[in-house]
């Protein structure tokens, strides 16, 4: 999140707005990156979805893996997390270059 440069507040914002694109309704705010980036639980379709925001701005590929310091909340297994990698960062691997 520090290498893309932005703040919390704008982070939020492009969460929400590429949520809408989906056709998701996100409640996300500028308090919850910050908690999220504090280390409070974050939903792994809510970390998928940010990498494929990150991976926008930087333009290349970020997995949820690749944020350090979230902490994923909830009975988070292995599969439901790779599902949620497959479900929403497919889009933005594509956009790069990706196979």
């Amino acid at each position: 999140m520090d290498e893309a440069k932005v703040s919390n507040k704008g982070l939020a914002k492009r969460m929400t707005d590429e949520g809408a694109q989906r056709g998701m309704t996100l409640g996300t705010t500028h308090v919850a990156v910050k908690r999220w980036r504090e280390g409070a639980g974050i939903r792994p379709q809510t970390a998928a979805l940010m990498a494929d925001v990150l991976s926008n701005k930087l333009r290349r590929r970020i997995t949820p893996g690749d944020l350090t310091g979230l902490t994923f909340s909830g009975q988070t297994s292995n599969r439901l997390l790779h599902a949620a990698i497959r479900n929403f960062s497919y889009s933005a691997w594509t956009s790069y270059g990706g196979r």
